[in-house]
């Protein structure tokens, strides 16, 4: 099942990027006055902007368990449309598709117990752009306001049972987003970026209604080549307490009363320009969690090819 979904997953890749890889009349950076390699979310606006991203993310967590840590190996394999409605106006919508493997016994001759593969929540939202100039700004501050819906469904086993919550591809909720980025380009060849989000839950279709997550982000991008940028930050994240219902088995008691914890660390990335309007982006991002958590969560990569027109 996991392959199956993996070679769908490349196949699409594979498709859309030959069906958006025709030459555009115009260059988003020529038409912004910018050639900062500004990652999906903070791109610089021009009236008609249209952004398609194709994104691969993979993470886990270790859930600490008297009777056996318990790890979550996940990703996912999203497509982002980003389009500009005017100079400073920009909605978007991200539909993603998740695969979760978990592993109970420890990640040393541990066995796998749970997998699952299914739509996640979608994404949608509008970004309000301010620039201190239309074309070649120096500034860029934006706010989006934005809500994950509960398109995913209630996967379930071979019994009717739902699966657990870690094996669920989404929170089955609504949840408002909140971003805040600013962006400070002081040369054609540095950037910097800096930006807070905030996802809330409010309504959900399950029992547990999942928990509330407040990240940040700084992070300094620099143009090294003509092709190749390269970026370099800082990620923060916090996580409230997730409340869930009980479980009977030993794997689903690792899912319940997680407690909020916060991780920090470094980020990097290096993004290639593949023609004038197509990029490939790699980030990765090793947090340090902070003592007393009961998750401990490992590092995180993501892979995106971005098309603009």
């Amino acid at each position: 099942m996991l392959s199956a979904a993996l070679s769908a997953a490349l196949s699409t890749t594979l498709l859309m990027t030959l069906l958006w890889a025709a030459p555009s009349a115009a260059c988003a950076a020529c038409a912004c006055g910018s050639t900062a390699a500004l990652p999906v979310g903070a791109e610089l606006p021009f009236a008609g902007r249209w952004r398609v991203a194709l994104s691969t993310q993979a993470f886990s967590t270790t859930t600490a368990d008297p009777l056996g840590d318990v790890l979550l190996q996940g990703g996912s394999s999203a497509v982002t449309i980003v389009a500009a409605v005017t100079d400073a106006v920009i909605v978007d919508l991200s539909v993603p598709l998740s695969l979760r493997l978990r592993r109970t016994g420890g990640t040393n001759g541990g066995s796998i117990d749970g997998r699952s593969v299914g739509l996640g929540d979608a994404a949608l939202g509008v970004r309000l752009v301010w620039t201190d100039r239309t074309f070649g700004p120096r500034f860029a501050a934006s706010i989006r306001l934005g809500a994950t819906l509960p398109t995913s469904l209630t996967l379930t086993g071979s019994s009717g049972t739902p699966l657990s919550t870690s094996l669920q591809p989404g929170a089955g909720a609504l949840a408002p987003q909140l971003q805040l980025t600013g962006v400070w380009l002081p040369s054609s060849t540095v950037s910097l970026l800096a930006s807070l989000s905030g996802t809330a839950p409010l309504v959900g279709l399950r029992d547990d209604l999942g928990a509330a997550v407040v990240e940040g982000r700084l992070v300094a991008l620099v143009r090294a080549t003509q092709r190749v940028s390269v970026r370099g930050g800082l990620l923060a994240r916090g996580v409230s307490n997730t409340v869930m219902a009980d479980h009977a088995d030993h794997a689903d008691h690792a899912d319940h009363d997680r407690g909020a914890r916060a991780v920090i660390g470094p980020e990097a990335g290096i993004t290639i320009d593949v023609d004038t309007d197509i990029a490939v982006a790699a980030t990765a991002s090793v947090p340090v969690v902070a003592p007393g958590g009961a998750v401990t969560e490992g590092g995180r990569a993501e892979l995106t090819l971005l098309v603009d027109w």
